[in-house]
């Protein structure tokens, strides 16, 4: 009876210790910035201008590829889409007739990902109606735009038609900094698997590193890690409203 309980708790501190190596393998692959850690975790709503006097004012949120939709509060069971990204336009301006004209884009140039920069303009190219992941169909014309944004200014996307009859200005989409607690929770649960408790009692969260700020966690609340830097993370918190900051790595468990 001795030696199967000896044997059970070596397969479970086999298992913890897998599970906090993979944790801190997580951690370290958190330092490249990607298009979908600028969009992910986010309110998204589409801005109201001269260009797009009637945008839509339902709520987008991006998780792995899948584009969400919320009208009313109204929480979705499934995703309205899914979404990729690409280097180029798939139209492109002919002199010899005037016009766009459609080239596809081969599959290989199609990334569910990109890295994208720290400083100066990011333009992406993006496929907000794809049929399938990974391998989606990506000829529905309307369902291509551009997004053009830089980090320092992350609550702000410009957005372009590329389709026909030329590429056109509509406007951009916002991050809403503070969306209805509904809307709040439905992405704490998408975002469920990524997050880490807080082990320590009092935690103070830092503006940057080393810089503390008036906020602060408390043990049990759950933090989704998105950079490292030396003994540093950048966390999320999802509170009231999305809290980002810095705390340090023996801060979680």
């Amino acid at each position: 009876m001795n030696k199967i309980w000896i044997l059970c708790l070596l397969i479970v501190t086999k298992g913890t210790a897998q599970i906090q190596q993979d944790k801190a393998s997580n951690r370290k692959n958190k330092t490249v910035l990607t298009a979908n850690k600028f969009l992910e975790g986010y309110a998204w709503v589409y801005e109201r201008n001269d260009n797009f006097p009637n945008a839509d004012q339902s709520i987008w949120i991006y998780n792995e590829n899948r584009l969400y939709n919320i009208e009313n509060e109204k929480i979705p069971k499934k995703p309205i889409s899914f979404y990729c990204f690409f280097e180029r336009s798939p139209f492109r301006y002919i002199d010899s007739v005037k016009n766009d004209v459609y080239i596809p884009i081969p599959k290989d140039s199609i990334f569910l990902d990109l890295k994208i920069n720290p400083i100066g303009n990011n333009n992406l190219f993006v496929t907000e109606d794809a049929d399938t992941i990974p391998n989606p169909n990506i000829e529905n014309q309307h369902g291509t735009m551009s997004y053009s944004f830089v980090i320092s200014m992350p609550n702000h996307i410009e957005t372009n038609r590329t389709w026909l009859p030329s590429p056109t200005t509509i406007g951009g989409i916002t991050r809403i900094l503070e969306p209805p607690q509904s809307v709040q929770d439905f992405i704490r649960y998408l975002r469920r698997d990524k997050m880490d408790k807080i082990s320590n009692n009092k935690v103070i969260i830092n503006k940057s590193p080393g810089k503390p700020s008036q906020m602060y966690l408390l043990k049990g609340d759950e933090v989704e890690i998105l950079e490292t830097q030396d003994d540093w993370l950048k966390i999320r918190y999802y509170g009231s409203k999305t809290i980002e900051g810095w705390i340090k790595k023996n801060d979680v468990e």
